[in-house]
């Protein structure tokens, strides 16, 4: 949840009125150590300068401060939809001290509502900012929830370095978003984005199409790694 206008999010909700209000009746039905708010991607262009980042973040901590225990923050990476929009919207990467000049009034803030900082995939080093590397898959946090400790801790080889997730199933697909967020990195391709969406079927099992002999289906158990096919 950022604070950004229609220009960088064209299609979501308005933050202050519905998707605050979301977050924080999700946080009521489940509990606020399992809804963790993520300000992210934190871009630098002319009309979201850092002014405006810790103006902002300040106003959406103090809406959320009870409803959760944890911040996950990232900084822009130009992939292919951000580098589209490059030039239209001025977006650029941010020098290390700007990061860091970031960091220090985000920590004082989320210090201010008790609310813990971590970054996702950073390579910076921000700990002395009291900003941790997360993990947004996160062991120690199943832990603490579930009171289960056998369960995979092995760290995720299929992310970047930097990144501390353990081991998961990504259950998302990549060009099935309407939202067209100009930073996005998942959703780049106008025609393939339609398509699937007008593929989509509340009663199907799968989240694109309807099961056909051409589906693909994995067991994903560690001592299961072959492919299965779909038996009609």
């Amino acid at each position: 949840m950022t604070a950004y206008s229609e220009d960088m999010e064209p299609a979501l909700a308005k933050k202050h009125s519905k998707i605050v209000r979301s977050f924080q009746e999700l946080s009521r039905r489940i509990g606020k150590e399992k809804t963790i708010w993520r300000y992210d991607p934190i871009v630098i262009t002319e009309k979201y300068d850092i002014d405006f980042h810790e103006e902002q973040f300040s106003k959406l901590a103090y809406k959320l401060s009870d409803y959760t225990e944890k911040c996950i923050i990232s900084f822009i990476d130009l992939y292919k939809t951000a580098k589209k929009n490059k030039h239209r919207l001025g977006l650029k990467e941010m020098t290390k001290n700007e990061i860091f000049n970031v960091a220090e009034r985000f920590s004082r803030i989320a210090n201010r509502y008790d609310i813990k900082l971590e970054t996702c995939s950073e390579k910076v080093d921000l700990s002395r900012f009291d900003i941790d590397h997360a993990s947004c898959v996160d062991a120690e946090l199943i832990e603490r929830i579930t009171g289960d400790r056998d369960f995979n801790h092995t760290k995720d080889k299929n992310q970047r370095l930097e990144c501390g997730c353990i081991e998961s199933i990504d259950i998302g697909a990549y060009n099935s978003c309407v939202n067209r967020c100009s930073y996005c990195y998942a959703n780049y391709n106008e025609t393939i984005i339609q398509r699937n969406v007008e593929k989509h079927s509340e009663d199907s099992p799968i989240l694109i199409g309807e099961l056909s002999k051409d589906v693909k289906i994995y067991d994903k158990s560690p001592d299961k790694t072959r492919q299965l096919k779909w038996n009609l």
